[in-house]
Formats: structure tokens, C-alpha cells, sequence
């Protein structure tokens, strides 16, 4: 039986999300929309000269959209520049700096873990092992847990392979609790490797 503690490998998340503005007579003919629209139109309007960019369409990945409450900051701006004498270049010069950024989230982390592993030999060639753990205890996640169990062959000296099932889960969350990434992920696993 082997006891281990550690860190587990580096954990890290990154998606980007970046809008660029639409030709000069685009935003003119858009400024134009929002001049002319209803207080209570100016959303639905943004809404749909955006079609969707802004909103967390089933993201690759559990993060939140990343434009989150730019479109309630544009209506804002929007609304206060339409009562400005220069409504209409105020408007082209909201759209022009608002529509052209990038927005990024990345999350790293790393968890501290304790586990404990054993093999047991059943002949020369053939054995068990199993392996679990826990870490994070705050320190990286809330908590992460893994157990792993495998039939395997030693094949030659150095050379072994094994086929077993592994469940791993995370729980982390952010210190904003905009960013929750909890993940439950097992299955079959095989694994062939060298020892040197």
C-alpha cells in the first residue's frame, strides 16, 4: 500500500468572447434606429441589431456569458445619450467603443490532495490496483474526489497495461460565485505504460 499527498495537476479554464463593430454606415443607419425608437423599444431594438451575440447561447463550456450585463449598459447609455442635444453622435460614439472589446475569462487553479493506492499480485503477470483521494479542501476547489480500480498485466519488466474504471469529481467555485465548475466524470479507462 502506497499513501500519497500532492497537488494535482493544474486546473485551467479560458474562453474569449470579442465584438467588433459594424462598418461606419452600419452604425450610422443603428444610430439612427435608436434615435428615432420608443424609450421602451430601445431593448428590443438592441436585441435585434445584436442578433444574439451578446446572450450565453450553450456555451462549449459551463461559464457565464461573458457579456453579461453589457446589453442593460448599452440600453442605459443609449437611453441617457437620446436626451443629449448631439443625441446621434453620442449614440455612433457608444457603439463604436461598447461594440469593440474583448471579453475573457480565465480560471486556474490548483488542489492539494491525500489518497492512498495499493496493487495486489495475483501472479507474476496479472494484478489489481485501486487508487483514491481527496483534495481541495478550499485551498484550490472546494473539494475534489477521485477512485480508480484496474485489472492489470505486467508484460514485460517495464512494460504494463491495465483496463479499470476511474470516477473523478469537482466542485469549484469562484471567489465572484459567477464562475461554478462542478464535474462528475467516469468510465472505462486504459491505460499502457513504461516503467523506468
Amino acid at each position: 500500500m502506497d499513501r500519497s499527498a500532492g497537488r494535482r495537476s493544474l486546473h485551467n479554464v479560458y474562453t474569449n468572447l470579442e465584438l467588433t463593430e459594424g462598418t461606419p454606415s452600419r452604425i450610422g443607419e443603428a444610430a439612427d434606429e435608436f434615435l428615432n425608437a420608443l424609450p421602451g423599444d430601445v431593448k428590443g431594438l438592441l436585441d435585434h441589431l445584436l442578433n444574439g451575440a451578446l446572450d450565453g447561447r450553450n456555451p462549449p463550456l459551463p461559464v457565464p456569458p461573458l457579456g453579461f450585463g453589457e446589453k442593460a449598459k448599452l440600453v442605459r447609455l443609449i437611453l441617457a445619450a437620446k436626451r443629449n442635444p448631439d443625441a446621434r453622435q453620442k449614440i455612433v460614439n457608444i457603439l463604436n467603443s461598447e461594440l469593440n472589446q474583448t471579453f475573457r475569462l480565465t480560471e486556474y487553479w490548483f488542489d492539494p490532495y491525500i489518497g492512498i493506492s495499493g496493487r495486489y499480485n495475483f501472479t507474476k503477470a496479472f494484478y489489481v490496483t485501486g487508487k483514491v483521494d481527496v483534495g481541495g479542501f478550499g485551498a484550490g476547489s472546494d473539494i475534489t474526489t477521485q477512485g480508480s480500480a484496474a485489472l492489470g498485466c505486467q508484460i514485460t519488466r517495464n512494460i504494463y497495461s491495465e483496463l479499470g474504471f476511474r470516477y473523478l469529481y469537482t466542485n469549484y467555485e469562484d471567489d465572484s460565485n459567477r464562475f461554478v465548475w462542478k464535474t462528475w466524470t467516469y468510465g472505462p479507462q486504459i491505460t499502457t505504460g513504461i516503467i523506468f
